[in-house]
C-alpha cells in the first residue's frame, strides 16, 4: 500500500522520515533536510523498491525530516523507472522536479544542483568484427568496434538522436532517438541488420525506422 494518499488533483501532501525507510522507533538524525517533490503527471517514487510518494494528478508530496545525504530514487511513470540521486542537504529544501519527459533536481530557490548526476551511455559493438560509425545529434561522434566502446558523458539529460552507420559510413544500419535522465547509466548494444539494444533503463530508445 502506498505510504502516500492517492491525489485526484493538485494537492499538497506532507509524509514523515518513516517513508524514507527509517525504522519505527529509531532515533531521527539530529540535522534533517526536507525533500519537495513536485510533478506535473502521475508518478510512484520508491526508495531500496519500498514506495514512499505516489501521486495521481499534478501536485507537490513534500518528505520531512530526511537524513542528510545522497539518496537513490525510482521515479516510476507509465509503469517506467527513471533513477536519480537527490543530495538532502541537513538543513532547509531540496526539489526534485517531474515532467512528462523530464527529471532534475534544484535548491528551494529553483537553482539546478551541481551534484545533479550526469548521464552516460556506453555504446559497445560485442560482436567481433563488427564495426560502426556513429552520429549523435547529426554529428560524428566516432567509431565503434569490439573491445572499444564509444563512452558518451557529455550529452546532457534530454533526447538525443541516434544514426548507426556502417565504419564506411555507407550504410545507415539503425536510427531512432535514445532519452537520457539524470542519473541514468545506459548500455546501447550494436548488430549488424538489427535494431540497437539498449540496457539501464527501460524507455529509453525509440525506434527511429
Amino acid at each position: 500500500m502506498p505510504l502516500v494518499p492517492a491525489l485526484r488533483r493538485a494537492s499538497v501532501v506532507r509524509v514523515p522520515a518513516l517513508a524514507l525507510g527509517l525504522l519505527v522507533g529509531a532515533a531521527l538524525p539530529a540535522r534533517a533536510g526536507t525533500v519537495r517533490i513536485e510533478t506535473e503527471v502521475p508518478i510512484e517514487v520508491t526508495m531500496k523498491g519500498m514506495p514512499v510518494a505516489k501521486s495521481y494528478a499534478a501536485g507537490t508530496v513534500t518528505l520531512d525530516e530526511v537524513e542528510p545525504g545522497e539518496h537513490e530514487l525510482q521515479v516510476w511513470r507509465e509503469g517506467k523507472p527513471a533513477p536519480v540521486l537527490v543530495p538532502v542537504p541537513e538543513e532547509g529544501v531540496v526539489r526534485l522536479l517531474v515532467g512528462a519527459d523530464s527529471l532534475s533536481v534544484a535548491d528551494a530557490a529553483g537553482a539546478a544542483l551541481a551534484d545533479a548526476p550526469a548521464p552516460r551511455l556506453s555504446i559497445q559493438a560485442p560482436e567481433a568484427g563488427q564495426r560502426f560509425f556513429l552520429l549523435i545529434d547529426g554529428a560524428p561522434a566516432g567509431a565503434v568496434l569490439a573491445g572499444s566502446p564509444l563512452e558518451l558523458a557529455t550529452l546532457g539529460p534530454g533526447p538525443h538522436a541516434v544514426e548507426v552507420r556502417s565504419e564506411d559510413r555507407l550504410t545507415v544500419w539503425a536510427r531512432g532517438v535514445v532519452e537520457l535522465q539524470p542519473g541514468d547509466a545506459l548500455v546501447m548494444k550494436l548488430h549488424h541488420g538489427r535494431m540497437p539494444e539498449v540496457f539501464g533503463r527501460a524507455g529509453a530508445w525509440r525506434d527511429g525506422r
